[in-house]
């Protein structure tokens, strides 16, 4: 028998009813008998119970859920973060009369811990009318038991940015609904961050939340749309959380699942990859800290994603990101406005301007040759001058600029011309911004991130392709994050005037404007 009588007790202990939409709107389950509700014996479980198997979870749990908060909640940041986690057991139900346990029907009793950054661990159970329909809550009736108020909890998540929520056991978003009250991020035990220093996977969570307010998820072109923020620890810990734009859109919070691991784990990177659950077709914005070692571009390619990278430096509302990319998608490649600069060395002279041996000029002669008369059916001019191209950066009215030059890091190299990035940073676009355009830069290291790291003395130096689109001269760049041969540029150069995209690895496509250095201090 349950210890009190539950319909003659209800000024004792009287359940809270709750819709997951409105949690605060409480009914006794004996209102329910007595306005007729269908009750078969399984419709809720025995409340002590469950709150006795919630002290239990406290009890094995406990220690990790205190080691996990003590992670998240290192370092300060600009938001505020909450931290929970989450449980469940096999409760048994009531019979009719409301007193009598019921052991061959048990329903599913969900727990959760709440451990602020300071102050008393608050932990509460609920479970579901007949397991499946509105949450059911013990409200303030079980303290004594050790079953806090469930809508506290939630009152205190809720004045959260974030709550991360962990948990020792794989459940769905959709099983774990009910405690999404804030932008949520999920991470199982086994993905559990192993060191204490978090202060980049929050920041660059923190710009996500910047750039894509839920609100706004509804807005995107296209629901399939997913979000992975990237982030590494000073001690070499790396940081993978996968967003869904459809998530967003549906709980009103953006919703995702942090995955960890070390450069030198090659398990964990394994497990990484084959436990990345990406949606099939639409865009995959990956967000944060280069990651060599995940192959983005392949997991992109088997799930037919348009891969976009956007360095820890940047943001911009991914709404208006998505739709200046579909603009530019459904213009196509069209000859009579897309331009060229062919900056591939073909003589001693150039050779030398660019502090190469002269020695091999036949080879580059021949490269520069293949480049021209691939590009040549699909541009309709081509830049040969640094006013020239100083006038495309600024005021071009062309939708594409193929770029084919050296750059050594400080330099751009074409012909004779040696072009500082300092004097690309005193340019000013004067183009019309409602016309949303891409460059595809052919040149060593032009799509590498640039480290958001600062420092006194010195400040982060952006990737060529990062200037492009800071300074407005482009909304979208294609450029390689390393150094590249003839054979490889002509092989991308083929596939993308052949389908419009670059899906080889180590082929970034860029997007967004640098975030103001305010926001970085």
């Amino acid at each position: 028998m349950c210890k009190h009588s539950f319909l003659m007790q209800t000024t004792i202990f009287a359940l809270a009813i709750f819709a997951f939409a409105n949690i605060g709107d409480a009914q006794s389950f004996a209102d329910s008998f007595r306005n007729g509700l269908p009750h078969n014996g399984r419709e809720m479980v025995c409340p002590h119970r469950a709150a006795s198997a919630l002290v239990e979870f406290w009890q094995k749990d406990g220690a990790v859920a205190t080691a996990g908060a003590n992670s998240f909640y290192a370092g300060k940041t600009a938001k505020r973060w909450s931290y929970m986690r989450t449980g469940s057991a096999s409760v048994p139900t009531l019979k009719e009369d409301g007193s009598t346990l019921d052991f061959a029907h048990r329903n599913v009793a969900d727990f959760v811990a709440y451990v602020p950054r300071s102050g008393q661990v608050q932990k509460a159970f609920w479970s579901h009318r007949f397991n499946d329909q509105e949450v059911i809550s013990a409200g303030k009736h079980l303290i004594a038991e050790g079953d806090d108020d469930l809508g506290d909890i939630r009152a205190e998540i809720r004045a959260s940015d974030f709550c991360v929520i962990q948990t020792g056991e794989y459940r769905s978003t959709t099983e774990l609904k009910d405690a999404i009250w804030t932008n949520t991020i999920f991470v199982r035990d086994g993905n559990a961050p192993k060191m204490a220093d978090l202060v980049e996977f929050k920041k660059i969570n923190e710009r996500l939340l910047d750039s894509l307010p839920p609100k706004d998820a509804t807005k995107l072109t296209d629901p399939n749309t997913t979000f992975v923020t990237t982030a590494t620890s000073s001690a070499g810990e790396n940081y993978v959380t996968v967003f869904r734009g459809s998530d967003a859109a549906l709980f009103g919070h953006l919703v995702g699942e942090l995955y960890s691991f070390k450069n030198d784990d090659d398990a964990s990177l394994v497990a990484l990859m084959a436990s990345l659950q990406l949606q099939t077709k639409g865009r995959l914005y990956v967000y944060g800290a280069d990651m060599p070692k995940v192959d983005f571009a392949k997991l992109a390619s088997d799930h037919d994603l348009d891969l976009i990278h956007r360095g820890p430096s940047i943001i911009k509302n991914f709404v208006q990101t998505d739709r200046e990319l579909t603009r530019i998608a459904s213009r196509g490649l069209k000859k009579e406005t897309t331009v060229s600069l062919n900056g591939i060395p073909g003589s001693e002279d150039e050779l030398r301007a660019m502090n190469k041996p002269s020695s091999a000029v036949d080879t580059w002669r021949k490269f520069k040759s293949e480049i021209a008369e691939k590009i040549a059916p699909h541009v309709s001019g081509n830049i040969a001058t640094r006013d020239e191209f100083f006038r495309e950066l600024q005021s071009g009215t062309n939708d594409v600029l193929f770029l084919f030059a050296h750059f050594d890091g400080k330099a751009l190299f074409f012909g004779k011309e040696r072009v500082e990035l300092k004097e690309l940073e005193a340019l000013q676009a004067k183009r019309d911004p409602s016309r949303p355009r891409i460059a595809v830069l052919m040149a060593c290291n032009a799509g590498r991130l640039s480290s958001e790291s600062r420092s006194i003395f010195r400040r982060g130096v952006d990737s060529l392709g990062e200037l492009f689109i800071r300074k407005h001269f482009f909304e979208k760049i294609i450029a390689p994050d390393h150094e590249i041969e003839s054979t490889e540029s002509l092989g991308v150069l083929t596939a993308y005037l052949s389908t419009s995209k670059i899906a080889n690895k180590g082929w970034l496509t860029l997007a967004d404007l640098k975030l103001r250095d305010t926001i970085l201090r």
